[in-house]
């Protein structure tokens, strides 16, 4: 498979799932899964990107929440949404910082979603 093109067959809801999958092998996550819409065709590389980012976030959950429990939505609608919700211990706000609306994280985040807007 070439680098700009992870998933030729699947769709992102499919290629989650396989992911909770494997990461069960690592840890006794128990995965819950709930997709709203329709699947939508994207740019291979938008749809690559968004994968990788839910694939991380599913393993730092199954590495490091030390919970029992991962919620994965996965919504398609105007916009594509990705929500992740575990049981787990949490990240101390010390370390992660503020990250509300006025964050730099929140504000890189809209800069890169206009950016994918505007292409």
């Amino acid at each position: 498979m070439s680098a700009t093109n992870l998933l030729p067959c699947i769709d992102l809801a499919e290629a989650f799932e396989r992911a909770a999958e494997e990461s069960r092998l690592l840890c006794p996550l128990e995965v819950f899964f709930s997709v709203t819409g329709d699947s939508k065709e994207m740019h291979p590389v938008v749809r690559d990107e968004i994968y990788r980012s839910g694939y991380e976030a599913i393993r730092n959950a199954c590495t490091h929440s030390k919970g029992s429990r991962l919620e994965v939505r996965l919504k398609y609608g105007h916009d594509l949404v990705l929500h992740f919700t575990d049981d787990g211990i949490g990240i101390d706000p010390k370390v992660v910082g503020p990250v509300g609306k006025d964050s730099s994280v929140c504000k890189e985040c809209e800069s890169e979603r206009r950016e994918l807007e505007a292409s």
